[in-house]
């Protein structure tokens, strides 16, 4: 009986303990709010895998640093960093991160989108 009485407390603990975790999780999710910009590629460093993209620097490293965001092209479906140049317009899905904004995905736009098109 004691035995069966310890096993409760202990399954008992663990399961508060995992509950407690889940909204500690669900606070944090939350938190993260996207944003959606449109903008043009001024620089881009394959090496540290950021771009300059209409004055402000944006990480292609993720969160954690090793997520890949979605990056597609014009017309398509398909996309990758390395494809990226410079004069490009693109739309950004970012978050706020520390040193710069972090990439969630970007679409290539049609070149004559104004970049206020969002706004309107």
């Amino acid at each position: 009986m004691k035995r069966l009485f310890v096993s409760c407390v202990v399954l008992l603990a663990l399961g508060l303990d995992a509950a407690v975790g889940e909204e500690v999780d669900d606070e944090i999710q939350k938190d993260i709010v996207a944003y959606t910009v449109l903008g043009e590629i001024h620089e881009i460093d394959l090496a540290t895998r950021k771009a300059i993209i209409s004055g402000y620097e944006y990480s292609f490293s993720g969160q954690n640093g090793y997520e890949r965001p979605s990056v597609k092209l014009y017309g398509s479906q398909a996309g990758s960093l390395e494809l990226l140049r410079t004069n490009m317009r693109v739309r950004i899905a970012y978050l706020h991160g520390d040193e710069a904004r972090i990439v969630m995905s970007l679409q290539e736009v049609d070149a004559s989108l104004p970049e206020n098109a969002l706004n309107e």
